[in-house]
């Protein structure tokens, strides 16, 4: 589940947050400088220091920890949304004022829900878990920008009913929901699993049975052809992608600051955020 909820607190600002984040759908084009010169060859001094071909029934508990993924659910979903909410805010930035609006602070929670006493004497048991995980499989965070404006993130591996991938914008005169997955596109009933037993409907979900939301292009409706055609586009035409660099190393730093902050209960300034 990956949940991103942005608030624009201020009236003029909510409107303005409204309207060029209509406008970044509209314009993510590509420029018309072509590149002419070769890309530099990659090194041949790489080793590989961590791989999983994710290729048996469950995940390898030896690759999984803290040391080698870095973080659990906050990390491994959260990064998703959050980056949509640092690109939005960026852009809005760009556009109306000529400098990104920056993430200036993060309040976070997280925990380990599958390793509750509750949780463990419950039978029977739904979600995939991993025993014995060394991560959080929930958590929340909360990032003031400053416009004043919040994004509240929330993301977990502790949930029933399938992937969650949902976008919600508040403002003084509109509210916008996108409903990434699942959405209504398609709904399906069956009243046994057996019906849909040789369908996919949809990621993570653990029955068929039911009111479904399969989903017509999975793949589509989750952006990865756009962003691959976004990659392609940024080497052929020798120019920034859109999920650029800077937003990479700004969605790690609000990340571990967000770790911080769970960890040692308070809010932590991100005043070394880049621009």
């Amino acid at each position: 589940m990956k949940e991103l909820v942005l608030a624009s607190m201020p009236a003029s600002r909510a409107r303005l947050f409204l309207a060029s984040a209509t406008v970044t759908l509209a314009v993510c084009g590509p420029t018309t400088t072509r590149r002419t010169d070769a890309p530099a060859a990659p090194s041949r001094n790489w080793s590989l220091v961590w791989h999983d071909e994710f290729d048996g029934p469950t995940l390898d508990r030896t690759k999984w920890v803290w040391e080698t993924g870095g973080g659990g659910s906050l990390l491994g979903k959260g990064c998703h949304p959050l980056g949509a909410a640092l690109y939005l805010k960026a852009d809005e930035g760009r556009r109306l004022r000529g400098a990104p609006i920056r993430p200036v602070s993060v309040l976070a929670e997280v925990a380990q829900l599958a390793d509750t006493a509750a949780f463990r004497a419950s039978a029977p048991r739904y979600l995939n878990t991993v025993e014995g995980a060394d991560v959080e499989d929930w958590g929340s965070m909360l990032i003031v920008f400053d416009d004043g404006t919040v994004a509240q993130i929330s993301a977990s591996d502790a949930v029933l009913g399938g992937i969650r991938n949902q976008l919600a914008v508040y403002g003084a005169n509109a509210v916008v929901f996108c409903n990434i997955n699942p959405n209504d596109t398609v709904r399906a009933y069956a009243p046994d699993p057996a019906v849909f037993a040789g369908e996919y409907i949809t990621e993570k979900i653990e029955t068929k049975a039911g009111w479904t939301s399969p989903q017509p292009d999975e793949d589509w409706m989750t952006g990865y052809p756009q962003e691959m055609q976004d990659f392609v586009e940024s080497v052929a035409l020798a120019r920034e992608p859109l999920s650029s660099g800077a937003l990479a190393r700004d969605v790690i730093a609000v990340i571990y600051a967000a770790y911080l902050s769970a960890a040692e209960g308070r809010r932590v300034s991100l005043g070394g955020a880049s621009a």
